[in-house]
């Protein structure tokens, strides 16, 4: 068996082997993956907390025993098995796309940077549940007065992961890659507490007329893997068994939730990927039982497809072509189907993930993306749909964005409001220069305000032909001014606002996928030559008011009584680098790979796949050469190889 490629940087290397005559495969090995092969952060966190004054853990088990799975020493590494299956299974084979850890070279100034453990934010009295873990959200049942949508608890969960990663890479922009949360389990209710689903991802709804879709979604939140093993005879022999046939099944849905969270774009308008080929709940269905495409990655069932079977699951492929369900909000329960490309779609939204690289390099993707997030308290308002709990500002190929995620969610409202939602942007740094926001009578102690953005949200019933009251409909008007010697408006066709359906996909065991409300983002763009220059660290503040009372601040993204604002930080990341030598091998042939940008003088160690195959010394500069060999009895095609600095989740990329 022959190694065509091999693709190493320090932390993720893709290794190419063209088919072991050993190894009975159930199927044709997929074709070489596509060209250059990008690399994708993943930003994990975990759910657990050590118990005051008795040293024990609670919450996730990938917390408490990281181990218990799959032998992984600690939880970095337990974490990194999850994207790294994901990635060797489907997307590096698939895609050419590369999962890998989010750290960044933050770490060598401290070296106790890990992937968050996040405490469990509490579901209320009455919970039946365990520490660790959550209750799906869902949406208002119409048919019982005072029923309200539920929502929060994921919300929290995730808006507590953004700030912890936030607070540990201060220096370089935070809105990069994909943010994953591992919890113990999905609930079905508090009162009810039994697991019911392996997954939820954010996603967004419709088709706003916006450039920077990359600054929303890209946030999923999955049950333990642990569980997910339960249902296997044999933990080993699945593990193995997936070697061959596409990586862990058991991160096939790790796989799925990204999809269905991916930043992408289809020529319907559906944001992100959807349920696709054979599905068999309900209506929600785009394929047959003769489809090809029954091992899509998509599909809502997992499914052990091959024949003989093996009690593996099998749904690890993506499709140039195959038909998805397409967005349907409100849901009409009748079909809605497009065909996409999952490859090709995937692919050209890499590059609205901040933080992608072409692997082997230091190139950034093909897309000009940087964007940075500022974290604000979460539920201090008891007016939800005024209570900020972040902003965005992003620049895509000449566009400069602005997003504020609100508690609440607007397009679910039922009674007629109107918002005012505003940025003041320090962009050369200097609170000297700019201008005053109380000159367009906008009460705020913040200073130097060289760009101002305000969105008026209003929500209204939409008129009807015959006079009766029509459904209520949210709508975004836009003004912005830049100050020059004085503040003057900026009036443009490329000046846009929208308020985007933003959803909860709740994946379930039975293949059911239920939709929740999840907080509204108000989004807001323009040509970025319009704007006055900028530096890469800059200021901002945002605010939020009703309209009818323009002189009250419902509330603030810097709630200090100076009101400096927060940092924007537009300095791409760092990430470390590595080379795989030779770029073509067998199995069983030993293979150097050489890392830099490690820790210094640490351990580091060497993961094919998700197997350990070596272990090494970084010197004083961090950098290593570790031999290591190729496992026997490997599928063909690409394969990940991971090298990473012990104790921490600091690893590169390359390929």
């Amino acid at each position: 068996m022959k190694v065509a490629r091999l693709f190493g940087r320090l932390g993720l290397g893709l290794l190419t082997l063209v088919g072991d005559p050993r190894v009975a495969l159930s199927q044709p090995p997929p074709p070489p993956p596509p060209s250059p092969i990008f690399t994708i952060p993943i930003r994990w966190c975990a759910a657990g907390r050590t118990i005051p004054g008795t040293g024990q853990k609670e919450g996730s088990p990938v917390w408490v025993d990281p181990g218990r799975a799959d032998g992984s020493p600690t939880t970095d590494d337990a974490l990194w098995k999850r994207h790294e299956r994901a990635s060797d299974g489907t997307y590096i084979p698939m895609a050419g796309i590369n999962l890998r850890s989010g750290i960044t070279n933050a770490v060598r100034a401290d070296p106790l940077l890990n992937f968050p453990i996040i405490p469990d934010p509490g579901t209320g009295p009455g919970f039946g549940g365990e520490y660790g873990d959550v209750v799906e959200p869902f949406p208002a049942d119409p048919t019982k007065p005072g029923s309200v949508a539920q929502f929060g608890e994921v919300s929290k969960f995730l808006h507590d992961c953004d700030a912890a990663w936030s607070n540990e890479h201060p220096d370089f922009m935070r809105n990069t890659g994909l943010l994953a949360l591992n919890v113990k389990r999905i609930l079905l209710s508090a009162t009810n507490p039994v697991p019911d689903a392996h997954g939820v991802a954010l996603v967004e709804h419709g088709n706003p007329p916006l450039r920077h879709v990359g600054a929303g979604g890209k946030r999923v939140l999955l049950e333990d893997r642990t569980y997910t093993l339960l249902g296997s005879p044999d933990l080993k022999a699945e593990i193995d068994g997936r070697q061959v046939e596409g990586g862990s099944s058991t991160d096939v849905f790790l796989a799925h939730e990204l999809g269905h969270s991916w930043p992408l774009k289809t020529p319907g308008g559906t944001i992100g990927l959807r349920h696709a080929g054979l599905n068999t709940v309900g209506l929600r269905s785009c394929g047959t039982a003769l489809d090809p495409d029954q091992l899509n990655m998509m599909r809502s069932i997992a499914a052990d497809v091959f024949t003989p079977k093996d009690h593996i699951l099998d749904n690890f492929r993506l499709s140039g072509s195959i038909a998805q369900l397409r967005d349907t909000v409100p849901m009409t329960g009748s079909l809605n189907c497009e065909t996409v490309d999952q490859i090709g779609l995937l692919r050209d939204a890499a590059g609205l993930v901040g933080g992608c690289r072409i692997d082997g390099s230091d190139l950034e993707c093909p897309i000009h993306f940087l964007s940075d997030y500022q974290m604000a308290r979460f539920g201090n308002l008891v007016k939800p749909h005024l209570d900020i709990l972040r902003t965005i500002f992003t620049e895509v190929d000449g566009v400069t964005g602005l997003d504020m995620e609100v508690l609440g969610n607007l397009d679910t409202l039922t009674e007629a409001v109107a918002f005012d939602y505003i940025w003041l942007v320090d962009l050369d740094g200097n609170p000297a220069t700019g201008g005053n926001p109380a000159d367009l009578g906008i009460p705020s102690a913040f200073r130097g305000a060289d760009w101002v953005t305000e969105v008026q949200v209003k929500v209204a019933r939409q008129p009807r032909e015959d006079g009766l009251p029509g459904p209520f409909r949210v709508t975004a008007a836009p003004k912005t001014w830049r100050n020059v010697e004085g503040f003057e408006p900026i009036f443009d066709l490329g000046t846009v606002a929208a308020v985007p359906i933003r959803r909860y996909i709740v994946d379930r065991f039975d293949g059911s996928a239920p939709e929740a409300p999840a907080p509204s983002m108000i989004r807001f763009e323009m040509p970025s030559g319009l704007l006055p220059s900028r530096v890469n660290t800059f200021r901002m503040q945002a605010l939020s008011r009703e309209t009818a009372s323009p002189t009250l601040i419902a509330d603030r993204l810097d709630e200090s009584p100076t009101e400096t604002g927060a940092v924007v930080q537009l300095t791409p990341p760092q990430y470390p680098t590595c080379e795989l030598t030779p770029n073509v091998a067998q199995t069983g042939a030993t293979v150097s790979v050489r890392t830099g940008s490690l820790m210094p003088n640490k351990g580091v160690h060497v993961i094919f796949g998700d197997t350990p195959v070596g272990t090494g010394v970084a010197d004083a500069a961090g950098s290593a050469t570790v031999p290591f060999k190729i496992p026997i009895g490997i599928r063909g095609g690409p394969h990940l190889v991971t090298v990473g600095s012990d104790h921490t989740a600091l690893t590169g990329t390359a390929s």
